[in-house]
């Protein structure tokens, strides 16, 4: 099969990652959140920004150790997964900017990365397998 111009194989691999929060940032600072998590994604995976997707979800309550209050669940997934190193990195700089841009206190968020497996991710109308 073919790819297409617009879809090159050797990418590695689609960084999406979808942020939940309670947090009641602006519309400006979740731009800026989402462009600054954007991109820390290309540059700790390596891979091209063009690739990557934030979503933002906006949860209508969370908890945290029992207890109610803004807290913050980041997961992002990739094919090909993250090396150990690129994990630490990843989560460091994620903590930082959900601090730094939605005021959720680190110790009140969740960090999950993920592999994705290319014949379950797709582009397109197309996987990436």
């Amino acid at each position: 099969m073919d790819t297409p111009p617009s879809m090159p194989r050797k990418i590695g691999g689609m960084p999406t990652a979808h942020v939940h929060t309670d947090a009641p940032a602006s519309d400006e600072a979740r731009a800026r959140f989402a462009t600054e998590l954007s991109r820390a994604i290309a540059e700790v995976t390596g891979k091209p920004e063009k690739w990557v997707m934030t979503i933002q979800t906006a949860a209508q309550l969370t908890t945290f150790g029992g207890a109610a209050g803004e807290s913050c669940y980041v997961r992002v997934v990739s094919i090909g997964g993250f090396t150990s190193s690129q994990a630490e990195a990843l989560i460091a700089q994620i903590c930082r900017l959900v601090e730094a841009h939605l005021e959720v206190p680190g110790a009140r968020t969740y960090v999950e990365l993920g592999d994705a497996e290319p014949h379950l991710f797709g582009h397109a109308g197309r996987t990436f397998a």
